[in-house]
Formats: structure tokens, C-alpha cells, sequence
């Protein structure tokens, strides 16, 4: 005899034979319904490595595959390349589950911007972002000044002196810095100093 379940559970059964006797088994139908979960799609910058794939730990058989080409056979597996991955896990139970996550690097940047090398305290002066392709920025001044955020600051330096400038720049998913030396000079005219002198007459013999 033979029965067809739909709903997994544990199922019981009576044999009785001719003679009276009785005989009992009984079968636990589990159902095996396997999946992968790799995540949202991922992009990186292209100096960064990307991180380190995981199938799952559901499986007895795996495969990566990359343009059609089978490019790993293991859980975890380190990609190296951008690209469309398929994920592929067969359980001990012969169930298959698959799932697919697309790989993209962003463009490295190359931060830089231009601005005076000499300052007058407390006078503004223009720095310039000039990286292309950042969305962020963040710009140190050396002087002990709240940091700046927008793109192409000015400035009125708060203090004298050799001071390094920063400015860090991202977009999202690089990261750049870029820096230079201004030298912060005392505005004379602010200070009230002017040169003077007096002649002292006096006589000089040379003999």
C-alpha cells in the first residue's frame, strides 16, 4: 500500500495480518525547503577588496558562478572581480536553493584643491575643491577652528603661524585627503604699529 502526504508530520501505520498479528512503524516527513540570503547588491571602492560572500551553512554542495562559469565550490568565497554572482546550495536531501548578488566597484578619487600658502590673521581667504566627483568634504584648518563641511571654503584663520589644512573627501563609498601648509602672518594695520624714529645729534672724532 502506499499514501501520499502533502503535510509534513509524523505518520503511523497499523499492519495487520491474517493470522491477528499486529506490526507498527512510523515516519517523520519533514519538509526541506533550503534558501540562500547574500543581501542587498554591494559596491565598494576600487582600491577596497570586496568582502567575503557566505552561502549559508545549509548546504552540502556549492557553487559561485560568474558569466556562466562555475568560479568556487565552497560556502565562503572571496570575489575579486565585479559582476552578476549566483549563489548555488544542494542540501543532504538533494534540495536546491540559489540566489544572486551583482558586485560594482566606484572610481578611486584623488583629492586636491587650491589656496594661498600665506594668510593674514583674521582676514578671509578662498580654498577651492577641485577633486571632481565628491559628495562630501570635511576641511581642518590647523587652528584650532570648528571643521568646515561644504565644498570650497573660506576662511579667516585664528591663529598665527605654519598651519596644515585638510581637506578629506568622499563620495559615498571612497575616501581621499588632501593637504597643504598656510602661513598665518600678523595683519600689521589691525595692531596699530607704525616705525618711527629720532635723531640723537652727536659729534664723532676720527682721527
Amino acid at each position: 500500500q502506499f499514501l501520499e502526504v502533502f503535510v509534513p508530520g509524523n505518520y503511523a501505520v497499523n499492519v495487520i495480518e491474517p493470522d491477528g498479528c499486529i506490526g507498527q512503524d512510523s515516519v517523520e516527513v519533514v519538509v526541506s525547503d533550503p534558501f540562500i540570503d547574500l543581501g542587498i547588491d554591494i559596491t565598494v571602492c576600487e582600491t577596497d577588496p570586496f568582502p567575503i560572500l557566505d552561502a549559508g551553512s545549509q548546504g552540502v554542495e556549492f557553487a559561485w558562478i560568474l558569466n556562466g562559469d562555475t568560479v568556487a565550490t565552497t560556502q565562503e568565497f572571496q570575489p575579486t572581480v565585479i559582476g552578476l554572482y549566483t549563489a548555488v546550495l544542494i542540501n543532504q536531501y538533494g534540495c536546491e536553493a540559489t540566489d544572486m548578488i551583482d558586485l560594482d566597484d566606484s572610481p578611486a578619487l584623488n583629492a586636491a584643491f587650491t589656496g594661498p600658502v600665506i594668510a593674514t590673521f583674521g582676514n578671509p581667504v578662498q580654498f577651492n575643491d577641485i577633486t571632481g566627483g565628491g559628495t562630501s568634504w570635511t576641511w581642518n584648518f590647523g587652528d584650532g577652528s570648528a571643521v568646515v563641511n561644504t565644498q570650497s571654503p573660506s576662511h579667516a584663520f585664528e591663529a598665527i603661524g605654519p598651519r596644515p589644512v585638510f581637506m578629506i573627501v568622499g563620495n559615498g563609498f571612497c575616501v581621499d585627503t588632501a593637504w597643504s601648509e598656510v602661513d598665518v602672518l600678523w595683519d600689521c594695520a589691525t595692531l596699530s604699529m607704525s616705525a618711527d624714529f629720532t635723531i640723537n645729534p652727536d659729534t664723532v672724532v676720527l682721527s
